[in-house]
């Protein structure tokens, strides 16, 4: 007998989820960039910096060079989950870049 990943996940956690990628932008400018809305039904996002600049994120439009979680060129990223980071992986993120255009890719995880 075998079971679905959704099964699993909905008899174990009593959810089930599905994938958004990219839900508002996949660039970020040198102008302070919204990238995830608030949503309490968020269960993780991860977000990697695809450019060759420098990227700042933070919970925050106050997001700076001196201000945010610093993500390296070219595969720079970070991974937010509700069961290690609890109410941080639900908050509006922002984020800012050394030069325009910066690619990113960002994909959350939703509760249905």
């Amino acid at each position: 007998m075998s079971i679905a990943l959704h099964e699993m996940l909905s008899a174990l956690y009593g959810v089930t989820s599905h994938i958004v990628n990219n839900p508002l932008v996949d660039e970020i400018d040198i102008a302070v960039t919204r990238f995830l809305p608030i949503n309490p039904k968020r269960l993780s996002f991860t977000f990697v910096n695809l450019s060759v600049n420098i990227i700042y994120i933070a919970p925050s439009n106050q997001v700076a060079a001196t201000f945010g979680i610093r993500l390296a060129p070219n595969g720079g990223m970070i991974v937010v989950q509700w069961d290690r980071d609890f109410e941080m992986v639900s908050q509006e993120w922002w984020a800012t870049a050394a030069a325009n255009n910066s690619a990113v890719y960002c994909l959350e995880n939703i509760a249905d």
